[in-house]
């Protein structure tokens, strides 16, 4: 004798399964709203410039509440690693010409 799982507690009628939408559903929370203009800062801004991206994070950088759109939040990370980039070359850069000044004196 074999037990089958799927019809021990048949459905009713119409009924859907778990997580399973209905008619018109459109899944959860709905379309994302976005700024329609880049000087609204209430809603992120989807598609955003580098350029707008990066203005927009400066002028609500001390605001913590609302979200950031993916393409400000990737666009805001790469000018942020830019930013410490610059300064490591530079150090860098002087470390290697002080070690070189260094290895003269001492050789």
């Amino acid at each position: 004798m074999s037990y089958d799982a799927n019809n021990a507690y048949p459905a009713g009628p119409g009924a859907t399964g778990p997580g399973a939408m209905g008619p018109g559903a459109g899944g959860f929370g709905g379309q994302p709203r976005g700024a329609a203009s880049p000087e609204d800062l209430s809603l992120p801004l989807y598609g955003a410039s580098f350029g707008q991206a990066v203005k927009r994070f400066f002028k609500k950088y001390t605001h913590f509440s609302g979200r950031a759109s993916r393409s400000e939040f990737w666009w805001m990370a790469l000018f942020a690693f830019l930013v410490q980039l610059i300064p490591m070359i530079l150090i860098t850069v002087g470390a290697i010409m002080a070690a070189s000044v260094l290895r003269r004196k001492f050789v």
